[in-house]
């Protein structure tokens, strides 16, 4: 088994809560702090901080899907929080994004599109200023 970022949180949010509550169970015998929040609790998710990583249910609705979408555009979610969803076969035919999960998978599968997505996003934050740069108003006048 390979090494994970140390201090990652994984909550699944959303999807059948039996199966949610399933992979939350997986994902803490490989090693993850993991939670569950329904679909009912999309206001929560705002709550999340630190290294966390959002996955979606593969059941998780279209609704709540551009929901999310729409808190990380107006930063109501931090825009580096890494966000996974599960797609099953059905779904497949809509991937949009690197961040799409096949599911059913096992879970050293699972294990490594999380520590994928938690290193692209440490990897993206050392890269960034880690205050804002002056603009060219700013440099002028200093």
């Amino acid at each position: 088994m390979g090494s994970k970022p140390t201090g990652a949180t994984v909550t699944v949010f959303g999807g059948d809560p039996v199966v949610g509550r399933a992979i939350m169970l997986l994902l803490q015998d490989v090693g993850y702090v993991s939670s569950y929040l329904s679909e009912n609790s999309l206001d929560h998710l705002a709550d999340l901080d630190g290294d966390h990583l959002l996955l979606l249910g593969a059941e998780c609705s279209t609704e709540r899907r551009e929901s999310i979408e729409a808190m990380v555009e107006s930063g109501v979610l931090s825009t580096t929080m890494p966000i996974l969803a599960l797609r099953t076969s059905r779904d497949r035919v809509q991937i949009e994004s690197e961040y799409d999960v096949p599911w059913p998978c096992s879970s050293e599968e699972l294990r490594r599109w999380i520590d994928s997505a938690l290193l692209s996003e440490n990897e993206a934050r050392k890269e960034r200023p880690r205050y804002p740069l002056p603009g060219p108003a700013e440099e002028s006048t200093a």
